[in-house]
């Protein structure tokens, strides 16, 4: 290194040393932002160590060095510094994760009951691009939330006092589906997506080990690697694109604002039949309130639970053809025949898996009509009921009369008339298996 050199690099880095060490923490634009042009310039020098040193000074300026970054780079023609600028800019952010991406959790109101079968709480999340250039993120994809690749999506949880929970080792199969250009999306600034909106990512109380009641803040990190080796990106079948998109995806952790939940013990159950007959309750919800019942097997919410099998809103319909299954009283037959005929199909579907355990012929003759069903989802629930009732194998033994729940009904006449065939010739003596 040449002495001029070395002298010019000692004067310029001594008159900075003071203002920086006053603004590396400030924020971006913030008052006192030093005039970072004398070092902008040492980095188009000839000789390495002036580039470095200079390069080190304004990373150490954090925040502050942003905007005339941005400016230099705005006006910089030499392709190498704009490169050297880059990295620069990289690096700072890179340290400060809410300004690349912000999170933002959605969820419910409402106290979360423990101790009922609601053991998911439906949560949505937002992304959103809070940097300057356009980012791209993956969605959540298989094996996210089990900790077995990249990119992982992760809740915690910690209740008013700060304190955490122990988490249950909650492990999928290991194996994960190929990434698809699909689970990419690419955010300009400002720009945002939801998601977990799309089914994935409820956060699972019985994740957490000895959750009790009371409010809790809970927050969802999100986490991309290089790494492409079990516990990174595991790639499997991926194509060009995708390795294009996992080069240019954002890399690192990002944590969201936390978002409160108020978890609550049910309420007696006088209190719970009291809001299945319509009284009003700002605490808890009407499919709450069944759901709390059918975890008691309450011998009295028999009638008041199926006496909502029409209500308007469709989750106490579902709720109610599910939670008629754990009861024994002949009185769940008649409403879980209605719900056969809902015209939701997730209500038909748990219908008809309810009315496997109920020991009458009704039910089987509602079964077997089912096997016309319009959707192919119910279709493979009643099929599965049936073949269970009759101790048998789907698909694989033949009493299935070569039926197939994935066939339209129409093209499947013949095995349609061989399950009616067999219930006629069948009902008489047919003996129930238990559920």
């Amino acid at each position: 290194m040449k002495p001029v050199a070395v002298l010019i690099l000692l004067l310029t880095l001594t008159s900075l040393a003071g203002g920086l060490a006053k603004v590396a923490a400030s924020d971006a634009g913030g008052k006192g932002a030093p005039d970072l042009a004398p070092l902008i310039r040492q980095l188009a020098s000839d000789d390495f160590e002036v580039r470095e040193a200079a390069a080190k000074m304004i990373v150490a300026a954090d925040l502050a060095a942003l905007p005339a970054i941005k400016e230099a780079l705005r006006a910089e023609k030499d392709l190498e510094v704009q490169s050297r600028l880059s990295s620069i800019k990289r690096q700072i952010v890179s340290a400060h994760p809410e300004r690349l991406l912000k999170i933002t959790l959605e969820g419910p109101e409402k106290p979360i009951l423990l101790g009922v079968l609601q053991d998911t709480v439906k949560l949505n999340a937002w992304f959103e691009n809070a940097s300057d250039e356009p980012i791209v993120i993956c969605k959540p994809v298989d094996g996210s939330f089990w900790k077995e690749r990249d990119p992982k999506y992760r809740f915690a949880l910690r209740n008013a006092e700060g304190g955490g929970y122990a988490e249950a080792r909650m492990a999928g199969c290991g194996n994960v589906n190929s990434l698809r250009e699909d689970d990419f999306v690419t955010l300009k600034p400002g720009e945002k997506v939801e998601v977990l909106s799309a089914g994935w990512g409820g956060l699972r109380i019985s994740q957490f080990v000895g959750v009790k009641a009371g409010p809790h803040q809970v927050t969802l990190s999100y986490t991309m690697t290089s790494e492409k080796k079990p516990g990174g990106i595991k790639l499997g079948a991926n194509g060009q694109g995708v390795d294009d998109l996992l080069n240019k995806s954002l890399k690192g952790t990002f944590v969201s604002a936390a978002f409160q939940l108020v978890f609550a013990d049910p309420p007696p159950t006088e209190e719970l039949l009291a809001i299945l007959a319509g009284k009003p309750s700002a605490e808890v919800s009407l499919p709450d309130a069944i759901a709390a019942l059918q975890q008691r097997r309450e011998p009295k919410a028999v009638a008041p639970i199926g006496a909502l099998v029409e209500h308007p809103d469709v989750e106490v319909r579902r709720r109610v053809a599910s939670s008629l299954a754990v009861f024994k009283d002949p009185a769940r037959l008649d409403p879980l025949l209605k719900a056969c005929k809902d015209l939701d199909d997730r209500v038909r579907q748990c219908a008809f898996q309810s009315l496997c355990g109920v020991e009458d012929n009704r039910a089987m003759e509602a079964l077997v009509a089912g096997l016309a069903d319009m959707d192919c989802t119910v279709r493979q629930t009643v099929y599965q009921q049936l073949m269970y009732q009759r101790n048998l194998q789907p698909h694989t033994d033949a009493g299935g009369f070569n039926y197939n729940p994935y066939n339209e009904p129409a093209k499947q006449k013949p095995a349609l008339a061989a399950w009616t065939k067999w219930w006629t010739e069948n009902k008489e003596a047919f003996k129930f298996r238990e559920r």
